[in-house]
């Protein structure tokens, strides 16, 4: 893998998949001459706990500047993992086209945090679609909503008759993608594969179809 950089993050704030038992400081084990801290298993998961945090978070603010700087990201989602970029940024939407060789008649859709964001982007979410969304966000949902003059984004469908364009919207149900999202802030995105091919439901096979194309890969 010369030239990639993976990173693992997660969701609890570590920086591997596997779940660590909680410990207290009055749960570890002090031994030893003067009373002094010696490792065992509570000391070590702590250290590793911490040392997690800080590697999650080191991760998620290099997610946050590849994409500030036009770069392609490959995400874990609800559902596969993706491949995105900032939704304003028209040179980096073209990057993910050509790099899927998707046509361009395919629109990307936008991920989001939260429904707060659709203001930030010029978006509205049109009535009974604003309810159900309250209803079914996070989750499997993905409405339309309508740019208004406004609206920011480079990832419009283009309705060709003079009405406003119109974007798909998803908040996934991850909390794993969800901090993704809240460090980078909205994403245009698109699975992980080539046109035509099978989705990517590892990080591993999103290298595997893009390899150094990408410029972050973020396991989880």
């Amino acid at each position: 893998m010369d030239g990639l950089i993976v990173s693992t993050v997660c969701a609890c704030g570590a920086n591997r998949k596997t779940a660590v038992r909680q410990t207290s400081d009055d749960e570890l084990c002090k031994s030893g001459r003067n009373g002094a801290m010696v490792d065992c298993e509570y000391t070590s998961e702590r250290r590793w706990r911490e040392r997690g945090r800080r590697n999650n978070a080191e991760s998620l603010a290099q997610a946050a500047r590849v994409i500030r700087d036009g770069g392609l990201v490959v995400i874990p989602t609800d559902t596969v993992y993706g491949v995105a970029c900032d939704p304003r940024n028209k040179a980096a939407i073209d990057r993910i086209y050509r790099l899927k060789r998707r046509p361009r008649y395919k629109a990307l859709q936008v991920l989001l945090a939260s429904t707060d964001q659709l203001d930030e982007l010029g978006l509205d979410l049109p009535s009974p679609l604003n309810r159900l969304s309250a209803a079914f966000l996070p989750g499997a949902f993905s409405p339309i909503a309508v740019a208004r003059p406004d609206c920011t984004l480079e990832t419009l469908a283009d309705t060709a008759d003079g009405r406003p364009g119109t974007q798909g919207i998803r908040i996934p149900n991850s909390a794993l993608c969800l901090a993704i999202l809240k460090a980078t802030g909205p994403l245009a995105a698109s699975s992980a594969n080539r046109s035509g091919d099978e989705s990517a439901q590892t990080v591993q096979e999103a290298v595997d179809a893009f390899g150094s194309e990408v410029d972050l890969y973020l396991d989880g």
